[in-house]
């Protein structure tokens, strides 16, 4: 078993093991204990998503184009022959086989379209003089589009980056810098020879059946059983399903419908995502169990809308309040500067209770959502708390994503402390006094300052 040091701002974390019976035969493993939080890999893609991309093309085959259109295309695919499938027979069944035929029916057109300006590139750079060897041919052109469709991510082509095998529970994260490069870092304790595994997913928390058919459609492996997440975190509350299993499957539907959104122009269209958002988490609490995957998102969702509204509603009430409350809501605009990077989704992707009784409090009778900040403010808390207890059930401790969670959870409890001190304490009787809500803002601003320092960069540290 060959060794390969990679690349590593802070040493020699780090190792690529080759011949292993896993991925495409290779896999990053750790040289010594990892703690949470440590960068492990910092890296420049090879290739950026073209600026030239058009709506309509798929980002692998965009990323595909950019690389052989480049003036340094010969490096840059001899830098990314290693990656699998190295060749297109690779794929299950072979040459002949179904998932070839499959490649070509999706991506035939696309190929003759880069062949052809492949051509036209190298032709207007050479000006008639020879063009210092061969042109890529079709094959080459199918193999390279399955292999960013198998290994990029939405930042772009990464050759050090793809080497990390997938984990539905990976033990690292990457992300992307505001420079375009990415970085790679540790989520919890890895010890020393564990592998090191990212997500290829977007997002990573689905249920299983969604997760398998993303990593058999997009990767070309098939997910087995056990699940990676606790048996809760995939349980039905019915037992299983039909019906139970269609219930799941809107869920998601809406839940990914929602991320694909951006920000709401209007407090009419907050207070109706924030109602969507809590009528989804109703019908998955009737669904799931309390801690399913599913169940985390959806009050990560009810909390993300519950805070647009918040940033609408206090802009709107004027200064009284309004820091505090921007201060919550404008965790929304931070997230957005540091997200999960996952691998590129295959084209069906997306390029197309807790506290108060539950999400509903603050919510307007006829599904309107709340009316008022303070409303607003009780039902981001009340999603919050069900978030982190999803949380606790299904991440590790340090977890990347438990930061904006601590970081809503303290600044809104800062500003109902500061604005809505009895509704507070009505609606939340473990907090139900200015000293017990006070020590319970200043917990949860300590452990998102821990969490947030831990994986900082400048631009990740939120506070």
């Amino acid at each position: 078993m060959a060794a390969v040091p990679l690349p590593s701002e802070s040493g020699s974390l780090i190792e690529l093991r080759e011949g292993l019976g896993l991925g495409g035969g290779r896999g990053v493993f750790a040289l010594g204990p990892l703690s949470p939080g440590q960068l492990l890999l910092v890296e420049k893609p090879l290739v950026l998503v073209p600026a030239d991309k058009a709506p309509d093309e798929r980002l692998h085959v965009s990323l595909a184009r950019a690389l052989l259109t480049s003036p340094e295309w010969r490096a840059r695919l001899d830098a990314v022959s290693h990656l699998h499938p190295e060749r297109s027979s690779d794929l299950p069944g072979g040459v002949e086989g179904a998932a070839v035929a499959a490649a070509w029916a999706a991506y035939g057109e696309d190929v003759d379209r880069i062949v052809a300006l492949h051509a036209q590139a190298e032709a207007a750079r050479s000006s008639g003089a020879d063009s210092g060897g061969l042109l890529a041919t079709p094959d080459d052109v199918l193999r390279l589009i399955l292999a960013v469709q198998c290994n990029a991510f939405y930042s772009g082509f990464h050759v050090h980056c793809s080497m990390f095998n997938h984990c539905c529970s990976p033990s690292c994260i990457k992300l992307a810098l505001p420079n375009g490069a990415s970085e790679v870092r540790a989520l919890r304790e890895i010890t020393h020879g564990e592998e090191c595994t990212i997500s290829y997913l977007s997002p990573p928390l689905q249920s299983f059946s969604r997760r398998s058919a993303a990593l058999s459609t997009q990767h070309y492996f098939e997910l087995l059983p056990p699940s990676a997440f606790p048996p809760h975190g995939e349980e039905l509350a019915g037992g299983g399903g039909g019906s139970d299993e269609a219930g799941l499957a809107e869920t998601e539907d809406f839940l990914d419908a929602d991320d694909a959104r951006g920000a709401p122009a209007s407090v009419a269209e907050a207070r109706q995502r924030v109602a969507d958002a809590q009528a989804t988490c109703a019908r998955a609490a009737a669904l799931l169990h309390p801690h399913h995957v599913a169940a985390l998102r959806a009050h990560g969702t009810t909390a993300r809308a519950c805070r647009d509204l918040l940033l609408l509603l206090s802009s709107d009430d004027g200064a009284a309040g309004e820091e505090d409350a921007a201060g919550a809501a404008g965790a929304a605009a931070a997230a957005a500067e540091a997200v999960y990077v996952q691998q590129t989704p295959h084209e069906a992707g997306a390029e197309a209770a807790g506290g108060a009784g539950g999400e509903g409090g603050g919510g307007e009778a006829g599904g309107r959502g709340p009316a008022t900040a303070e409303d607003a403010a009780l039902a981001l808390l009340a999603a919050v708390c069900a978030q982190r207890e999803c949380q606790d059930a299904l991440l590790t401790p340090d977890h990347y994503d438990v930061d904006l969670a601590f970081q809503d959870l303290h600044q809104t409890l800062g500003y109902l402390l500061a604005n809505a001190p009895k509704a507070l304490f009505a609606a939340f009787p473990q907090w139900g006094s200015f000293s017990k809500a006070s020590l319970a803002e200043s917990k949860a601003k300590k452990r998102h300052l821990q969490v947030s320092r831990a994986y900082q960069t400048g631009f990740l540290h939120r506070s």
